[in-house]
């Protein structure tokens, strides 16, 4: 074939900035790999894209086979959900782990999409402190995009996409949200939450740490999040929830807590509980 270049099993990169270390996980645009040598901020750098790999990881459960995203910010992946699936787990790792063991994946979706949250301030802009958001931290992400029902906005900048017909018994109230301020006016309205089949608990994550956790609760078990949001303390980035196979619920932020953060959920039961 005359026009084959390379496996692309590896490939040659430019160190971004603050430079690489041997092993560390390397973004360069769309394309990312493992470091294979140390290289100064703008040499160039050979990354290795194809094999199992161990990494550094957030402080959450991991499970074989669960997709994993990359936190920039804490330079560790996650299985909270952030711009783009980088990676899957290949065996299971505790909470407690340091690292896990991920094969790495194509892109599907180009972090920072024209009209979304360019992924460096998802991943690097919190609340409060010395870096805190700005209005000129959102770039082309405004007031009507978030109210757009065009594609790639509305809903989509606050990472939600709802099916359309709503699966079977999936709460009613979402029926008639398209925007993200249909999706505040529904909370202010109290019509998320409540009923028998649902379960309204607080989260709380300690100072210093990203991550907090519910107890096990086998009632949850297959349920899904129908709402989350800080009742007090928080001042990082929210990137995700997820109801883990135990039953207990993770929360997960961009940073460490500068103080104890509490967080509402509800939580919709599984009918097959």
């Amino acid at each position: 074939m005359k026009n084959f270049i390379q496996t692309g099993d590896t490939l040659t990169l430019i160190a971004p900035a603050g430079g690489v270390r041997s092993g560390e996980f390397v973004v360069v645009g769309g394309l990312h790999g493992f470091a294979i040598t140390d290289a100064a901020e703008g040499a160039p750098v050979s990354v290795n894209r194809v094999g199992v790999f161990g990494a550094p990881k957030a402080g959450v459960e991991i499970h074989q086979g669960d997709k994993l995203y990359f936190d920039a910010f804490n330079k560790v992946f996650t299985t909270a959900v952030m711009d783009v699936n980088l990676a899957v787990a290949t065996e299971d790792a505790a909470s407690g782990d340091p690292s896990c063991a991920l094969v790495l994946i194509p892109e599907t979706e180009a972090a920072g999409e024209a009209g979304g949250i360019p992924a460096a301030h998802a991943a690097s802009h919190h609340t409060a402190g010395s870096d805190a958001l700005a209005p000129s931290d959102i770039g082309a992400v405004s007031a009507a995009d978030l109210l757009s029902q065009e594609a790639g906005k509305g809903m989509a900048l606050i990472g939600m996409h709802l099916p359309d017909p709503l699966p079977e018994g999936f709460p009613e109230a979402f029926a008639n949200i398209h925007t993200a301020q249909d999706l505040f006016d529904l909370a202010l309205s109290g019509g998320i939450g409540g009923g028998d089949d649902q379960t309204d608990f607080q989260v709380t994550i300690a100072q210093g740490a990203a991550t907090g956790s519910s107890p096990a609760d086998p009632t949850l078990i297959n349920g899904w999040v129908v709402n989350c949001f800080p009742l007090s303390g928080n001042d990082q980035v929210f990137t995700g929830v997820q109801v883990n196979q135990d039953g207990s619920v993770t929360v997960t932020v961009a940073g460490n807590e500068t103080a104890q953060a509490t967080f509402r959920v509800t939580v919709k039961r599984s009918s097959q509980n």
